[in-house]
């Protein structure tokens, strides 16, 4: 199928929604998200087939909770996914959509976020390894993935004799917006 790269040289070649064909930026702005900034990596895979890699069935709710993932460049929740479900004309409850999260996370297709707040939020498991920080006045989220993490993952195993398995770790305070 052919793509086009978008300015951002970032574009997504996924056959789930028919309008994917487009090039990234220009679908974010019709789903109306903020254009992505210092965006370089492009996810180039095919839903149906990573469904069927774990064994599940290429349902429109299923590939569409998988290309909101994919086009956000924050974690959603529940409310959100759902929302971009119905704007795409796609009848799904949020009972649906907690299913299809859970069965997802089960598979390993995305992950569970957690920021302390009364909601989870969920990104693609695919993402490379980052963390957050979050604005405490605006809510605004953004990834940060420059931190050293592994050394201290390291350091941890080999000093306190600890397998890490997973971590978290979220940065709370005021954006430069909000800083004003």
């Amino acid at each position: 199928m052919p793509v086009d790269k978008c300015d951002s040289l970032a574009y997504t070649k996924c056959n789930c929604v028919a309008f994917t064909q487009l090039p990234c930026e220009v679908l974010r702005e019709v789903l109306g998200f903020p254009r992505r900034k210092n965006m370089t990596a492009a996810i180039q895979h095919n839903c149906k087939e990573e469904l069927r890699s774990v064994s599940l069935k290429a349902t429109p709710a299923r590939l569409g909770v998988l290309e909101i993932l994919e086009l956000s460049d924050k974690p959603l929740d529940v409310s959100a996914i759902n929302q971009y479900l119905i704007k795409n004309h796609i009848d799904v409850d949020n009972a649906t959509v907690f299913r299809i999260v859970n069965m997802f996370k089960e598979k390993g297709l995305i992950r569970q976020i957690n920021l302390n707040e009364a909601k989870s939020r969920y990104e693609l498991s695919s993402r490379k390894e980052h963390h957050h920080l979050i604005c405490q006045k605006c809510g605004e989220i953004e990834d940060i993935s420059d931190c050293n993490i592994d050394v201290l993952e390291a350091y941890i195993e080999k000093k306190k004799k600890f397998i890490v398995k997973s971590h978290s770790l979220e940065f709370y305070g005021l954006c430069k917006n909000c800083q004003k």
